[in-house]
């Protein structure tokens, strides 16, 4: 529980808020805990750390993080529950697709990243956890919205929110793919959901000024002039 914690926390703190410069440089503390005891919680930091850097244009970084969970998933002990056995393949799957994205090889990135997706559902998640740090198949739905599939990357939101749901990514993600695909109505419907899930004074969210506009103009373009 102890390790989990240490290592999530900081990770979903930056990942959650998409600060991928603040996720690439994550330190791993306290420093004092025995983390070579427990390679899968070190694997949710260097996963953080990688894709921060691969979202944020550090590719070297990025690589350097993924050889890291490379070695830690070689090194796992035989008694790792399957959970988090299964998680480090994930990360590792996970963030080489968006290394490859970045990289310019789309059809990589995107069979890597449906792998993830798949793996990662395939199993039950631990109790100690909430969730993942940050959903496999969100990450394969942002992959398919960043190469212009807005029509499938709104499948993938959808599939994330029918087991999380008013997950605050997956709704924005799903409202910006229907806008792209140029569903108006739908883009509606999550844009005015995510304008009702948080907070109206968290204001240093620009998206969600994103999602206010939307819905605004969308309400004096239907009462007309």
């Amino acid at each position: 529980k102890v390790a989990y914690t240490y290592a999530a926390s900081p990770a979903r703190h930056a990942l959650e808020r998409r600060q991928w410069r603040e996720a690439s440089e994550l330190t791993l503390t306290p420093a004092t805990f025995p983390w070579d005891r427990f390679d899968w919680a070190r694997s949710i930091h260097h996963f953080a750390r990688g894709l921060g850097a691969a979202r944020g244009g550090r590719l070297d970084l990025a690589r350097r993080e993924l050889e890291t969970i490379g070695e830690l998933k070689r090194n796992l002990d035989e008694a790792t529950l399957p959970y988090w056995r299964e998680e480090v393949f994930v990360h590792e799957d996970a963030l080489a697709a968006w290394i490859a994205h970045a990289g310019g090889e789309p059809d990589t990135a995107l069979r890597l990243a449906v792998a993830a997706a798949d793996r990662e559902d395939a199993v039950d998640k631990h109790p100690v956890t909430p969730g993942e740090v940050l959903p496999a198949r969100e990450l394969y739905a942002d992959l398919l919205l960043e190469l212009g599939r807005n029509g499938d990357a709104l499948t993938q939101y959808r599939a994330v929110l029918a087991s999380s749901p008013n997950r605050y990514n997956a709704v924005l993600g799903a409202a910006r793919a229907a806008r792209a695909a140029g569903n108006a109505e739908t883009a509606g419907a999550y844009y005015g959901l995510l304008t009702r899930i948080v907070d109206a004074d968290e204001t240093e969210r620009d998206s969600l000024h994103e999602a206010i506009r939307y819905v605004d103009e969308a309400a004096r373009a239907a009462a007309g002039p």
